[in-house]
């Protein structure tokens, strides 16, 4: 278990996963902790070992900054009238046993190697279950709305389009 709602220190870590589950709950399990996930990161992801963004490769910078506008893009749309966002009620009802499936995305931004088994628990109820794979249900009243929801199914796949390219991106090749 690691869910710790934004505690950084284990105490408070510990505090909040008791809150959660009950202290019974959490004393008889192996609770991952943030000084244990931190010791296990490599070198590169702690901020003081960052490169300047002036340091980093022009491509590699090119596709952040592109990202970067992508998610913003994708922030200013406005959620009711979103393709990525849907009334979990009415998919419901039109795909029985659904509310079973995992939410979480099937998707990483972390090093396998050192966080597998934090990778493994999360991904297992998807995996076990299947995942949540909807976007772009939701009532669209009137023909000015579709517009919207293109839109927004655009600025949507545009993000994933530019998250795509950073993952496929490697320095090591020109």
């Amino acid at each position: 278990m690691y869910y710790w709602e934004g505690e950084t220190d284990d105490e408070a870590a510990r505090q909040s996963m008791i809150d959660m589950y009950g202290a019974d709950e959490i004393e008889n399990s192996e609770m991952t902790l943030p000084s244990t996930m931190n010791a296990r990161r490599p070198e590169w992801m702690i901020a003081d070992n960052a490169a300047r963004p002036s340091r980093l490769p022009a491509r590699l910078r090119q596709l952040l900054a592109e990202l970067h506008d992508a998610h913003a893009a994708l922030g200013k749309c406005d959620p009711k009238r979103s393709a990525w966002h849907f009334d979990f009620e009415t998919v419901c009802e039109y795909v029985p046993g659904i509310e079973e499936c995992a939410t979480l995305p099937p998707l990483t931004l972390v090093p396998f190697d050192q966080f597998a088994r934090e990778l493994d628990d999360i991904g297992r109820h998807g995996m076990e279950m299947g995942f949540m794979d909807f976007c772009g249900l939701c009532p669209l009243p009137d023909a000015k709305r579709i517009d919207d929801w293109f839109a927004t199914l655009r600025a949507g796949a545009r993000f994933l389009d530019c998250a795509q390219a950073l993952l496929k991106y490697d320095p090591t090749r020109r």
